[in-house]
């Protein structure tokens, strides 16, 4: 068993090492260019800065008016410059290190990685201008709370800048595509009276979601994709309930699987029958005991009797 255990944990390690072996020269790759891109971005930025200090820019400004203090109350107008200089620079290295990586490293992970980059980048600019907003409306909020003589100005300041970041993060998951998404439905059908949805169908939803875990009574379904029939079967398994449970396929053996391995009182293969009036039609775990349906469903009805004779009593 040992030996077997051991030839196990050597294999995967190879196969891990192999991965890592063929994304190595694309990491390097990307790291050397945001490295050199952000060395020069720094090395302009402290230029700039300089120049700008020494033309005296932040006192022909009148320390940039209110406008920008109000934006990032802690930077100079200079010091703002530079910032947007060296962090141009770094998305410039980004960008170089990307095409890089996917140049060095052909490989079906570097590809997702490469895809992902652009929506990494938008987050990152969608936090910076939220944050930025943050500030601004937070400020603009205190300043005309504390003129209005409020107690609250403060907290009133507080709350709205928190407000602002809790949207910027939501959208912020929105863009990265964190989370489910709904791929048909989810629109409420026609204007007049009463709560009707159009079918609806969630994909990519995590274990752990209600839609994937709990009986949505509703026009809802959530979807998602499994590895094998294994890693499907697990899956199914794990949910709280085990009422039902459906598949589609084309293999005999598949079939046999399905029906042995998934732990739900009905499995129905090729079809979404799953009961019938003269089959027995129970659950598992937290759908309850017992069944109805067929002869079975007819047990919990009767009184049972139990009669002992002893033979040879006088």
């Amino acid at each position: 068993m040992w030996n077997e255990v051991g030839g196990t944990l050597s294999s995967s390690m190879a196969q891990a090492m192999g991965r890592f072996a063929s994304l190595l020269p694309g990491i390097l790759a990307f790291l050397l260019a945001l490295v050199l891109f952000s060395l020069i971005g720094w090395l302009l930025a402290w230029i700039v800065r300089r120049v700008l200090i020494s033309l005296h820019f932040d006192e022909k400004l009148g320390r940039g008016t209110e406008a920008v203090t109000e934006w990032s109350p802690r930077q100079t107008p200079a010091g703002l410059a530079a910032r947007l200089i060296f962090w141009a620079f770094v998305a410039i290295g980004i960008a170089v290190g990307a095409d890089a990586f996917n140049a060095s490293s052909h490989s079906a992970i570097a590809a997702g990685l490469l895809a992902y980059i652009p929506k990494l980048i938008g987050a990152a600019i969608i936090l910076l201008v939220g944050n930025i907003v943050a500030r601004f409306l937070s400020r603009s909020v205190l300043i005309g709370a504390v003129n209005m003589n409020l107690q609250y100005a403060r907290l009133l300041s507080l709350g709205v800048k928190w407000l602002v970041l809790v949207m910027t993060a939501a959208m912020t998951l929105d863009h990265l595509e964190v989370g489910a998404k709904i791929v048909a439905g989810g629109e409420p059908v026609g204007t007049g009276p009463g709560l009707f949805l159009r079918p609806t169908v969630i994909a990519d939803a995590p274990d752990d979601a209600r839609v994937m875990r709990e009986e949505t009574f509703g026009p809802a379904v959530g979807v998602a994709s499994f590895t094998d029939l294994g890693d499907a079967v697990a899956r199914a398994n794990g949910v709280p309930g085990g009422l039902a449970a459906y598949a589609y396929t084309q293999d005999t053996g598949e079939t046999f699987t399905l029906a042995g391995e998934l732990d739900f009182g009905n499995v129905a293969v090729n079809n979404v029958d799953a009961g019938i009036i003269n089959a027995p039609y129970g659950g598992r775990r937290e759908s309850g005991f017992g069944s109805e349906h067929g002869s079975e469903g007819l047990e919990s009805y009767l009184q049972l009797k139990h009669v002992r004779l002893y033979h040879g009593a006088q």
